[in-house]
């Protein structure tokens, strides 16, 4: 990084060991794609990430929402056997399955609530998160123009103030 572009760190004043976060993280990541020993077909990817990448890692983004297929089963199951066991017919299975099938519904509908809740704050989260610089020096992080500087350790909290 050329001097004139390096922000200059808040806490020791210098410039010299400092990083954008970003940057250091994508550096710090490696996936490895690989054929396993004995493997007739296909492939398998692993991952390793620096010990500073993990520290500097960028918010992560809200999940939820989504019916998976075990999530859709295992409520059908459960409703179809509340269901024998209340009615103890048939027409009580199927009314079961149909009750378990709009919880799993419900659940997943809830749960997607809560994401987009959260997501406002995520995305303000991590474009703070792709502003900030890190200085080895000092093992913190600051916006450039900023006085403020947070140790890593504070680097989550720092995102969502």
């Amino acid at each position: 990084m050329s001097s004139q572009n390096a922000p200059v760190c808040p806490r020791c004043g210098k410039l010299d060991a400092v990083q954008k976060v970003s940057s250091l993280f994508a550096q710090g990541v490696t996936t490895v794609e690989y054929s396993p020993p004995g493997a007739i077909v296909g492939t398998s990817t692993a991952s390793s990430m620096t010990l500073l990448a993990e520290r500097l890692k960028p918010p992560k983004q809200p999940e939820g929402g989504k019916l998976t297929a075990g999530a859709f089963i295992f409520w059908s199951v459960v409703g179809g056997l509340i269901g024998a066991l209340l009615f103890r017919e048939e027409a009580g299975v199927t009314i079961g399955f149909v009750v378990g099938i709009l919880f799993a519904g419900l659940l997943a509908a809830r749960a997607d609530e809560k994401r987009k809740r959260a997501y406002p704050a995520w995305q303000k989260a991590i474009q703070k998160w792709n502003s900030l610089y890190y200085c080895g020096r000092d093992d913190g992080i600051f916006i450039p123009n900023e006085e403020r500087f947070v140790p890593v350790e504070q680097i989550q909290a720092f995102l969502y103030e």
